[in-house]
């Protein structure tokens, strides 16, 4: 077999051939990190023979558990697939699993701090059979979503607004990325005089912080989709929301395949409560945002951070219950648990949606993740993260299937349909049911 992973997204280092038909592959680490983030994958196979078991072991993995082990299997892309006029990505393998080996990790602090001290990598191993002897066929851990997609998606999507004059559609730069990219705004909303624009709530919504949690974009992109369509829900959206959109924070990270870090080599959902401008732009730039709509008197009706999952299943929310902290200040606060009400009417609107995989908990190590952080600097009660599965689904409609770009994409959709339905039980004085506090899980 021959491999390639040197185009955007792409993350392998090395490989080593210990069979005839097996192969050891050790992944890129994040830019500026050696020893803490190696779970995603984006690379090339070629050369390949048909009618051949070939088993792929990538054996410098670091999480100590993988939805390998329930089911879940790789993606594959077959160039000669799509030229047969059946593009797309399918899931494929057999005998997925994840295991601890015996290769040791080198020091690190962060594994040094952790209660969970790893001391050794984890292999995700897989069998494939390739349908076409020659083939080009690129593997993904979950559905790619590049930076070139988001930039192109958003120019298609301006070229089909100029025909119609009742959307107002804006794309802005908010600021560049160390290496110099821009990281882009959308603002959405319904065409009005000033008086209406007042008049509406605000909602700012973000994805991609983590660049391996390609789920959030798909999410984010069934959002915009949705947002600019005729539909009913979306017209109403428009009319009572201004939607303000960072559809990928860590631009940096995605082009250069990270999974969590940015060029500095740092989580940027640990960097919120007091932001670098120079060092993390993009988390800077958003929390100025909503800080300034704070101060003016608009403070968002909801913030919610899009991100992917990979140990739980189905698509599920995390929010600030104050009655729920760490910090014994925060358990004196008054609150009607206005922050149940969204995800109760999102787990009536969608079918991917499990209220009871929700967690409302405030930990000491999630203060500078954008929910905390966002809540604890303007108040905002429904600040959320919103959290898809990377595998699929163990409860409801979807029970057994795994997840799809059309499941991520129609879970955008609902999102805006879920704030619309928001609005309205508000209007009409409606208060949360609180069914989450029965037989919720309350781990992160």
């Amino acid at each position: 077999l021959q491999f390639e992973s040197r185009f955007e997204g792409g993350n392998l280092r090395k490989v080593i051939q210990v069979g005839p038909y097996e192969y050891d592959l050790i992944l890129t680490p994040d830019t500026n990190q050696m020893n803490e983030y190696y779970h995603t994958y984006y690379f090339q196979v070629s050369n390949m023979l048909t009618e051949i078991s070939y088993t792929l072991n990538i054996i410098n993995c670091v999480k100590t558990r993988s939805l390998y082990n329930s089911g879940m299997q790789p993606l594959v892309f077959s160039v000669t697939e799509a030229l047969l006029g059946r593009p797309g990505w399918v899931r494929i393998g057999g005998n997925c699993v994840y295991y601890r080996n015996f290769y040791s990790r080198g020091s690190s602090s962060t594994a040094a701090k952790s209660s969970e001290t790893v001391t050794s990598y984890y292999t995700a191993s897989f069998n494939v059979h390739f349908r076409h002897r020659y083939d080009i066929c690129y593997f993904a851990y979950h559905y790619p979503y590049t930076y070139t997609m988001l930039k192109t998606h958003l120019v298609k999507t301006n070229q089909l607004l100029s025909l119609k004059k009742d959307i107002h559609f804006r794309t802005d730069v908010m600021c560049h990325t160390l290496s110099g990219n821009p990281v882009i705004l959308v603002t959405v909303t319904e065409l009005g005089d000033r008086i209406q624009l007042k008049s509406r709530d605000i909602v700012v919504l973000s994805a991609r912080i983590h660049p391996g949690e390609s789920n959030s974009s798909w999410m984010m992109h069934g959002m915009i989709n949705y947002l600019i369509s005729d539909h009913p829900f979306a017209k109403l959206a428009r009319s009572k929301f201004i939607f303000k959109l960072i559809p990928m924070l860590n631009v940096d990270g995605v082009i250069n395949g990270n999974h969590r870090c940015s060029l500095a080599g740092k989580d940027l959902n640990r960097q919120w409560v007091a932001p670098e401008r120079s060092m993390y732009p993009s988390i800077y730039h958003t929390k100025n945002l909503i800080s300034y709509l704070h101060r003016i008197g608009r403070t968002p009706f909801v913030y919610c951070d899009f991100h992917g999952h990979s140990r739980k299943m189905n698509v599920f929310l995390y929010g600030n219950n104050p009655n729920l902290s760490w910090y014994t200040g925060d358990r004196l606060q008054k609150h009607g648990f206005e922050f149940y009400q969204f995800p109760e009417i999102l787990d009536e609107t969608s079918t991917a949606f499990e209220l009871k995989y929700c967690a409302f908990t405030i930990k000491k190590n999630k203060e500078g993740s954008a929910r905390v952080a966002i809540w604890r600097d303007t108040g905002i009660s429904r600040a959320y993260t919103l959290e898809a599965s990377y595998a699929g689904f163990d409860t409801g409609g979807y029970k057994g299937h795994q997840i799809t770009t059309r499941d991520l994409i129609e879970m955008g959709e609902q999102f805006v349909e879920s704030l619309v339905r928001l609005k309205k039980s508000i209007e009409q004085g409606k208060s949360p049911t609180r069914r989450f506090e029965i037989g919720a899980e309350q781990k992160e």
